[in-house]
């Protein structure tokens, strides 16, 4: 039988670099057999079109606490140890991360599956707008995400862990 730790939970939102040894220290627990990190990055292409930079824009506080209850539904449901997401607003070049989620957990399903649930939370319901500048155009275009056609219920399935002999 395994024992449940309390999942600590630490979400920013910044204009500063993207910190992955503060995640690491902050989600680093002797129960973790497992500690899963997505990082999004900048692409210098979107639609067919070369992408010169991104901006985000966004208000922190909210977003922060949008990102708490997202983390802490996860850790509701996941046996998890640790969740530190981190995303960035302000002017982005190509190259740099703009998003980082890391998971620690006793076990790798559980870590994959939250940090998927994560990122795609984020991407439906996360407070911050993106504005794409491309090359060789004057004005650049505000995006939203569109191929993530997620319904809740489909979310919902990746917090459904099986159970393995552990």
């Amino acid at each position: 039988m395994e024992n449940r730790v309390e999942c600590k939970i630490k979400c920013e939102i910044t204009s500063s670099p993207l910190d992955i040894s503060k995640a690491y220290e902050f989600v680093s627990d002797p129960a973790a057999g497992a500690v899963n990190l997505f990082v999004g990055e900048v692409r210098n292409h979107h639609n067919g079109k070369s992408v010169e930079k991104l901006f985000y824009d966004c208000y922190p506080e909210m977003g922060e606490s949008v990102l708490t209850e997202i983390c802490q539904t996860v850790a509701a449901t996941l046996p998890l140890c640790g969740i530190f997401v981190q995303h960035r607003y302000g002017e982005l070049a190509i190259g740099e991360s703009s998003v980082l989620i890391m998971i620690s957990s006793g076990h790798r399903d559980e870590s994959f599956k939250a940090c998927r649930y994560i990122i795609e939370r984020i991407k439906l319901d996360l407070p911050v707008w993106k504005q794409e500048f491309y090359l060789g155009e004057e004005a650049p275009l505000w995006v939203k995400c569109q191929h993530h056609n997620h319904h809740q219920a489909d979310l919902e399935s990746l917090l459904v862990v099986e159970q393995e002999s552990r």
